[in-house]
């Protein structure tokens, strides 16, 4: 018979919790001077993390093992993010399109093809070398436009989890060259990046991205990728062309175990259309371990810009 913690959950008029009572085939006496901190204490001192079944008092059902809770069925949403990620254009010497440097200090314009709103806030991409008269290593530059065609990038990057804006700008200095950017183009780039706790999934769960896209319009083919364990798996797939705002939803679930995944949609999103159908795909990564969702994206011509502007990511578990 299974062995594990049930519990039900009551908020004190001082908001402090308690635990009132526990049941189940394995009974862990539970008084109600026992402490919501101090329940948590027990579950992984005592060898009951990810066996523990809480309630509140709505009745909805949590796991926890000792320091996060999560749903035994239904969802939750892990992390949302409103700083937009840019993979503008740039054709390199000798340009008319993209972004060309301005000043000293990273200030920059864009030609041909430019932002299609204001963003005040975002990350870019400046790939090895490309911040004129500096010897940058590729990556995600926090970067802020005054104008549609206009901005200034600053020495601050980010790699990992949920991006925030810089609580320190870090300018650049001594940019002495008014030379023009020669994108990436022709391979995924990882741009969001989040490694949920590890064990959430369970043998049941997996994750859902939404998100809101937009590119320019062009005949050439911009892609969205979502992907799971760097690029150990990928389950989703978007390559507009000549649509540019939508939304897009990918999503996988772990099939009765934590080394098993299956995609749970093919579709091209809401407001989007052309490029290239995916073909659904299976996983076997182990996500008894802790593994990495992330979002890539790729311009296949450098006069083509695309940003991954909003993302919500959920996780999904089915009833135990």
């Amino acid at each position: 018979m299974w062995k594990g913690l049930f519990a039900k959950l009551k908020k004190n008029s001082d908001g402090s919790m308690v635990w009132l009572q526990g049941s189940g085939s394995d009974v862990y006496p539970i008084t109600p001077s026992l402490t919501y901190a101090e329940f948590r204490s027990k579950i992984v001192n005592e060898q009951y993390a990810g066996k523990a079944f809480i309630t509140d008092l709505d009745g909805a059902l949590f796991s926890s093992d000792g320091f996060r809770d999560w749903p035994i069925g239904g969802e939750t949403v892990l992390m949302i993010n409103d700083i937009p990620f840019i993979i503008c254009a740039g054709n390199g010497i000798g340009a008319s399109t993209g972004l060309q440097w301005q000043g000293t200090t990273g200030g920059f314009s864009l030609a041909g093809t430019i932002l299609p709103q204001l963003i005040p806030a975002c990350f870019m991409w400046f790939p090895l070398n490309q911040i004129a008269g500096k010897a940058n290593p590729a990556g995600w530059y926090y970067t802020e436009f005054s104008t549609t065609s206009a901005g200034i990038v600053y020495n601050n990057t980010y790699v990992s989890e949920k991006p925030a804006i810089p609580a320190v700008k870090t300018p650049f200095t001594g940019i002495t060259s008014l030379a023009w950017l020669n994108q990436d183009v022709g391979a995924d780039i990882q741009s969001l990046k989040y490694t949920p706790p590890t064990g959430v999934f369970g043998d049941n769960g997996g994750v859902e991205i939404n998100a809101t896209v937009q590119t320019n319009s062009s005949g050439n083919n911009k892609t969205y990728k979502f992907k799971l364990d760097g690029s150990s798996y990928t389950f989703f797939t978007n390559t507009p062309t000549t649509s540019t705002l939508g939304s897009v939803r990918g999503a996988f679930k772990n099939l009765r175990s934590a080394a098993a995944q299956i995609q749970l949609n093919t579709s091209f999103g809401i407001g989007l259309s052309g490029g290239v159908a995916e073909t659904p795909a299976n996983g076997t990564v182990n996500t008894a371990l802790a593994k990495d969702v992330n979002v890539t994206q790729q311009i296949a011509v450098n006069t083509d810009m695309i940003i991954l502007k909003y993302v919500k990511i959920k996780l999904v578990k089915s009833n135990a």
